[in-house]
């Protein structure tokens, strides 16, 4: 997710320009790297949604601590273990590599830029293997039916990066907000790297909300907690994490508005109940999570029209 809107410069919303290397042919394979410590909510369901859409090959970079300094307990690699198990018993091939912080970090060195440095690295390591066309998808973004269609569509047009609107959730049990402007970049073509965490330069943009991004979610409110207070934005000044934490996070209502903790501009206008197209599209596995007893009456029209 990148927040601050102020560098549109680096986005580029028309197709006919800043094309890679080689655009995505007919026949070429696209693939999806994720960067992971553990199974912090719906691994299993982002992978299967992917596959699903047609990915057959999953590249999983797991660095040894978070951006904070603090060492991945033990048993989160087993949770990955665990999900991977699964994946390969459904006939999925998950590619795994360790990543060590320290090897991508200097003493003052902020975590953003720790964290772009194991990006660039994950990339050159995605593309020994041939794969020159990759998506980039985080662990708890639940991507919409029909996403990869327009992705693929997308690729073969010749963007050199490409980013979707999204549709956060926080709170337990979680709630969707309206009118987020958060973006996610989830494609990044031949010869292009990283410049800030997860976005390159150039990015074309589809106005369309088709990820699901259960960012302020996890099975308990200790583990969200905490997910937040290992991020790389947390110590960020532009972030009011502790009073975010403390004020908003237990209170997420329909209505509640200025949601997020982003102080140069909020990106989270108001908290909303969820729309029935939405659970539809979110594994039942997950329900038990959210508010869906709050959930929209009326009849929805998805994105793609179903």
């Amino acid at each position: 997710m990148f927040a601050n809107l102020d560098l549109k410069r680096r986005i580029r919303v028309r197709f006919d320009k800043f094309r890679p290397l080689r655009k995505l042919r007919q026949g070429d394979e696209l693939v999806a790297y994720m960067q992971l410590i553990r199974d912090d909510f719906c691994l299993y369901e982002v992978c299967r949604r992917l596959v699903d859409e047609g990915i057959t090959r999953l590249f999983w970079a797991e660095p040894d601590r978070y951006w904070s300094g603090e060492s991945v307990e033990p048993e989160y690699s087993s949770e990955l273990d665990s999900v991977a198990s699964r994946l390969e018993a459904d006939g999925i091939t998950v590619l795994r590599r360790k990543f060590g912080l320290s090897n991508y970090q200097s003493p003052g060195m902020s975590r953003t830029l720790v964290e772009t440095r194991v990006r660039n690295a994950s990339l050159k390591w995605v593309r020994k293997h041939g794969s020159r066309h990759v998506l980039i998808v985080d662990g708890d973004e639940l991507w919409l039916r029909g996403t990869l269609n327009i992705v693929r569509a997308a690729a073969e047009r010749g963007v050199a990066a490409l980013a979707l609107r999204m549709i956060p959730a926080i709170g337990l049990p979680a709630l969707p907000i309206e009118g987020a402007t958060d973006l996610a970049v989830v494609y990044i073509g031949p010869g292009r790297t990283f410049c800030d965490c997860r976005m390159p330069w150039n990015v074309a943009v589809i106005p369309d909300a088709r990820i699901i991004h259960f960012t302020g979610v996890r099975r308990t409110m200790a583990e969200t907690i905490q997910k937040h207070k290992r991020s790389a934005h947390f110590g960020d000044p532009d972030y009011r994490y502790e009073e975010w934490l403390q004020r908003v996070l237990p209170n997420v209502q329909v209505g509640l508005k200025n949601a997020h903790m982003y102080r140069p501009q909020q990106i989270w206008p108001e908290v909303r109940a969820w729309k029935r197209f939405e659970l539809d599209e979110i594994p039942q596995s997950l329900h038990r999570y959210l508010a869906v007893d709050q959930a929209e009456s009326e009849s929805i029209t998805t994105a793609n029209g179903s």
